[in-house]
Parts: structure tokens; sequence; C-alpha cells
């Protein structure tokens, strides 16, 4: 395993737990991810994610480590989004376990990547309007406010943020199909994924028909 890699991977085994609330896990230490972000864009200058995310999952199967790609892409994102781990650890205050804090990672990259109006300013009020709140009321205010610019979340009321999520689940299940030849999971898969695949079929039919759904 190559030394950078091993650095990543050894110091965010101490980020993942297996920790769940029904069969999602949540119990992620968030306190670390700003440094796990800090080491990755440290350690790769130029940053190309896409040819790093692989290597990192193969060097998490080799060990027998759970791979979370979600991790890996939300800590570069806040650790760009935020310049001082203060200020970071300051928004965990109020955004403070993992499932609250992975609904804030879709508009910090719109942010990072230019590709929303959202300014600054009003992440700042969605994070103070978040402290106190349950993981649903959270979804629910990060959702209303990125209707106003994400044209597929507002007019096909899908988040494609929460498919990714399903798509990197639908995976994993798939994965257990094959190694374990387990058709109890192929049948639960069948019926637990029927909204899923009719939601991909909208998707791509709403992109081959309009340029609209495209986010600009």
């Amino acid at each position: 395993m190559e030394d950078r890699i091993k650095t990543i991977v050894d110091f965010s085994s101490d980020i993942l737990t297996d920790e769940k609330v029904g069969s999602r896990y949540e119990g992620h230490d968030i306190t670390k991810l700003w440094q796990l972000g800090d080491k990755i864009i440290t350690l790769y200058k130029p940053l190309n994610i896409l040819t790093l995310l692989p290597k990192l999952q193969e060097a998490h199967n080799s060990i027998g480590l759970r791979y979370d790609d979600r991790l890996y892409r939300a800590a570069i994102i806040f650790r760009r989004y935020w310049d001082n781990e203060a200020d970071y650890k300051k928004a965990i205050k109020k955004i403070n376990v993992w499932t609250k804090l992975r609904e804030l990672y879709p508009v910090c990259k719109g942010i990072i990547e230019k590709k929303t109006p959202v300014t600054r300013e009003e992440v700042d009020k969605l994070i103070d309007k978040c402290n106190n709140l349950t993981y649903m009321e959270v979804r629910e205010v990060f959702k209303k406010f990125r209707k106003k610019y994400d044209r597929i979340l507002s007019d096909l009321g899908i988040d494609e943020y929460e498919f990714g999520e399903l798509l990197i689940k639908l995976s994993e299940e798939l994965k257990e199909i094959i190694e374990k030849n387990n058709l109890s999971v192929e049948v639960k898969l069948r019926k637990s994924f029927k909204d899923f695949f009719y939601n991909f079929r909208l998707i791509l039919s709403a992109l081959q028909k309009e340029d609209v759904y495209k986010n600009k």
C-alpha cells in the first residue's frame, strides 16, 4: 500500500464506526473530518478525486475496513469550504452528527464549485437554524433551501444526493448477492428499490428532454 494512501486510511479508521440506525451507518466521528480533508489535499497536489477514491477503496478492502465514499468526499469539500478548523468545529456544534452534516455537503459543494447562487452568509443562517433540530427536521430545512436552485429536486421531487446514497447502498447489496449467493437479499432488494428504479428512469427521461434540469 502506498505510504500516502496508508496515512489517509489509517486516519480514517479512527473516524469510521459500525454504529447503525436501521440500515444506515451513523456514528462517524465528525470532529476529525476536517483534519482528514486537510491530510488529503496536503498529500495530493493536484488532487484528482476520481483517481484517488478507487485507490482508497482498494486499500480499505485489502485490510477489511468498511469504505464510505461519502465520508471522503465530504472531508475534502468541508476542508476547502472552511480554511480554519476552528470555523468547522463551530459549525458542527450545531450540526453535530454525521447524518445531519451530510445534508450540508451539497450546499458547500455547490459554493466551492461555483455551481449555485448560494452565499456563505446564507449557509451560516442555515447552520444556525439547524441547532437542536432532529435529523428529519434538518433534512427538511436543507431540502426546502435547495429547491430554490435545484431543478431536479424542485420539479421532479427527487434529491440527487439521496439518490446517490441509494445507489451506493444498491451496489453493496448486489455485492452481497454475488459473493454469498444470498437469494433472500435479492428478493428484499427488488421490493425496497422499486421506487429507486422508477426515479432513475424519470431522471434519465428528464435529462434527455430538457437541458433545464442541468444545474448551472
